[in-house]
């Protein structure tokens, strides 16, 4: 008999999170798990990511403020063993689900993807609408069986800021599956030429505040118009920052020095076509990003953020940690793995072996032995 497992989530659009859910379905073992993907809507057709091929979808097809009765029908429908949330919005929803439907036979399993305090304080919703979501989050994630923290600081923060029983979080990093990065990543870029005319700085995320995209627009103005440097920086990501971001280098005066990809289905192409990747975050649950740019062989600057980056990350050896919002620290980074080839080689063969801790085949299996462990306790 299979484990039934409901993996829930808003919907497969891009980002990180999306990524990894997809990942999971992908390699989950069919033999033991028997995986159903819940989606509270896929956005007509309009995913990013495909829907894995042999697992059943089910669409909600409406908003998550109206998704919590269409969700109980699904949960008491499936009769799973476990429901496997992703982010908070919709663990908040399916822990509410549990209560209503007084479901203790089911295993719920909530899996947080930030440093859950510095994203309710840093979110643009009013101080009351921040003051309720933290409220939301402290008083339904104790009613989680178990909660997968994507890094050490996370599960900190949760013990710490929201008074979570830290017996109930187990720590698993990202899956991130190295193979396909790498053989994505030699997918050929069309201005390959033009680009080896230039150091290319690569940067992928959301076009967020969080990602801190503004501190490494000031260290590009730094190093072109200060320090007289034939650098690009290429931009791939969407979000809503986009209009302010491309302002603030017309301001600079980087148009011809800063390019806005958007969303890239394959950004790996563009990671081994680039001289450094650097990701200027504020803060991280984890970081995916810096281990798919190290499995693509490129030199790695990161900050140094609550969590995430510091696990990844032996400074000087898989790459170089920076302080947050400290745009004279990404300066030098950036120059110093610019003028000295060996330091990039050696951070390029170094990373690269570093990636393979988090290749999806090993943190899949500790997630399958986590369903199973949190079905076994009573």
């Amino acid at each position: 008999m299979r484990t039934k497992v409901l993996f829930v989530i808003e919907n497969l659009m891009g980002g990180g999170a999306e990524r990894v859910f997809v990942n999971l379905l992908n390699n989950v073992d069919k033999c033991l798990f028997e995986p159903v993907l819940v989606v509270v809507n896929s956005g007509n057709g309009a995913n990013k990511y495909n829907p894995p091929e042999g697992v059943q979808l089910i669409n909600l097809q409406t908003r998550k403020t109206r998704a919590l009765f269409p969700l109980m029908r699904v949960i008491r429908h499936e009769r799973p063993d476990i429901v496997f949330s992703n982010l908070a919005p919709i663990n908040v929803l399916c822990l509410m689900a549990k209560l209503l439907l007084r479901d203790f036979r089911t295993k719920y399993i909530a899996r947080e993807t930030t440093i859950k305090s510095i994203s309710i304080k840093e979110t643009k919703a009013n101080p009351l609408v921040r003051l309720v979501y933290g409220q939301l989050v402290r008083f339904f994630y104790p009613f989680a069986d178990c909660i997968v923290a994507l890094s050490n600081g996370s599960k900190d923060d949760l013990v710490t800021n929201f008074g979570i029983d830290g017996e109930k979080i187990v720590v698993i990093h990202n899956p991130i599956d190295v193979k396909e990065v790498i053989h994505k990543s030699m997918e050929m870029i069309e201005d390959a030429d033009a680009w080896k005319r230039h150091f290319n700085v690569i940067c992928v995320g959301s076009l967020v505040k969080s990602k801190g995209h503004i501190y490494l627009l000031e260290a590009m103005n730094e190093l072109v118009n200060k320090r007289g440097y034939d650098i690009k920086l290429r931009l791939i990501g969407t979000g809503p920052l986009r209009k302010e971001l491309g302002e603030v280098a017309k301001r600079y005066h980087l148009e011809k020095h800063v390019e806005f990809l958007g969303f890239q289905t394959n950004p790996f192409k563009y990671m081994r076509n680039g001289d450094v990747f650097v990701l200027p975050a504020l803060w991280e649950g984890f970081g995916n990003v810096i281990v798919e740019a190290m499995a693509c062989g490129i030199p790695v600057i990161s900050t140094l953020c609550e969590s995430g980056p510091r696990e990844i990350i032996e400074h000087s050896k898989t790459g170089i940690l920076v302080e947050p919002k400290n745009v004279s620290q990404i300066v030098e980074a950036i120059q110093l793995i610019k003028d000295n080839d060996n330091l990039a080689d050696q951070l390029r063969s170094n990373a690269l072996h570093r990636a393979t801790d988090f290749d999806v085949s090993l943190i899949t299996r500790q997630y399958e032995k986590h369903f199973l462990d949190t079905l076994s306790r009573v």
